[in-house]
């Protein structure tokens, strides 16, 4: 589950951000300072604020079928398997595998400014749930990543 908290959560959050975009000629999420708060099934959360740059959502701005090749792409870098991908109107579905740990996730978004994902992981029978919420806090600022 460390696996999965520190590289995959993090790649896929910055896709699902990048994602929005990608079904229709709206933004779903708009380039800016994003804060994402993160809490665990435990109830223990924390937040972390990061710049999601126009270079970060133009991976994403394509048809579904290039999103779910870049998401591919991130995962295979955490030994990770996209099982299940789909994108419609204002909500993102994907099931990923990691190390044994399958998790389903989905990410709604809230009109370019403010998203909410729910992430439910199984190991060994014991399903855990994760919330994430975010939202745009303004424009980046200079020399943020």
């Amino acid at each position: 589950m460390i696996l999965l908290k520190t590289t995959v959560i993090p790649a896929v959050l910055c896709l699902t951000l990048g994602a929005a975009t990608a079904l229709h000629a709206q933004e779903r999420l708009r380039t800016g300072m994003w804060e994402n708060t993160v809490t665990a099934a435990s109830g223990q959360s924390g937040t972390h604020s990061s710049c999601l740059k126009p270079e970060d959502t133009a991976k994403s701005n394509g048809p579904a079928a290039v999103v779910r090749t870049e998401t591919e792409k991130a995962m295979s870098k955490s030994a990770c398997t996209l099982k299940d991908f789909n994108l419609d109107g204002n909500t993102l579905t994907m099931t990923m595998v990691c190390a044994g740990t399958a998790t389903h996730q989905e990410t709604k978004f809230h009109g370019g400014d403010s998203f909410e994902t729910t992430m439910t992981s199984t190991v060994d029978g014991v399903t855990k749930v994760t919330q994430i919420k975010g939202r745009r806090t303004g424009d980046c600022k200079a020399g943020a990543e």
